[in-house]
C-alpha cells in the first residue's frame, strides 16, 4: 500500500509540475483528454487537477482557447459518481466565478441553475447558505478521504504531499 501511496503523490507532483511549466493551452488539452476515463476514480483525479489549474493559472485561461470546451464538459463532472470529483467540479465552478474568469450568464449557458446555486452556495430564494453549512459541504468530501486502508489520515498524506512540492 506505501507504494500506491508514493506513485499516487509522485503522478499528482508531476502533473502540477507540468501545469506549471507548460502553456495552459496544453496543460486543459491534456487534462480534458483524460477526462472521460472510464475509471471514476481517474476522472475524479483529473477534476481535481483541473480545478488546480484554474487555481495556479487563471489568468491564463482566460485567453485560453479550449476554455469553452472546459466549460461544455462541467455539468458532467458536477453529475460524476465520485464525491470527490464532484467536490472539486463545485469548487472550480466557484473559483471561475469569483475569479472572473467566467461570468455568471455565460456560466448559465453550461451549467443548469440549480447546479450553479449548489456550486455557489446560494439557497433557492438567492440567499446565502449559512456559513457552517458551506464547511460541512466543503469538508465532507475530505472526511470520505480520510478513511484509508493504511491507516494514514488525509492531513498526514496531504502535508507530507505538499512538503515534497516546497
Amino acid at each position: 500500500m506505501e507504494a500506491s501511496c508514493f506513485l499516487n503523490e509522485s503522478a499528482d507532483a508531476a502533473i502540477v509540475k507540468m501545469i506549471e511549466s507548460v502553456t495552459v493551452t496544453r496543460s486543459l488539452a491534456g487534462l480534458l483528454a483524460c477526462a472521460d476515463h472510464r475509471n471514476a476514480a481517474a476522472r475524479g483525479k483529473v477534476v481535481e487537477m483541473l480545478l488546480r489549474l484554474v487555481r495556479i493559472r487563471g489568468a491564463d485561461l482566460k485567453r485560453c482557447k479550449d476554455m469553452q470546451t472546459l466549460l461544455v464538459r462541467l455539468p458532467k463532472m458536477l453529475a460524476e459518481h465520485n464525491p470527490e470529483a464532484r467536490r472539486a467540479a463545485r469548487e472550480m465552478v466557484r473559483e471561475l466565478i469569483n475569479s472572473g474568469l467566467v461570468p455568471m450568464s455565460e456560466m448559465e449557458k453550461y451549467v443548469s441553475l440549480d447546479l450553479l446555486r449548489k456550486c455557489t452556495g446560494e439557497m433557492g430564494d438567492g440567499k446565502p447558505r449559512s456559513e457552517a453549512g458551506n464547511v460541512a459541504a466543503g469538508y465532507a468530501g475530505e472526511f470520505c478521504a480520510s478513511k484509508n486502508t493504511d491507516g494514514k489520515s488525509f492531513s498526514k498524506r496531504f502535508s507530507r504531499h505538499f512538503n515534497t512540492l516546497m
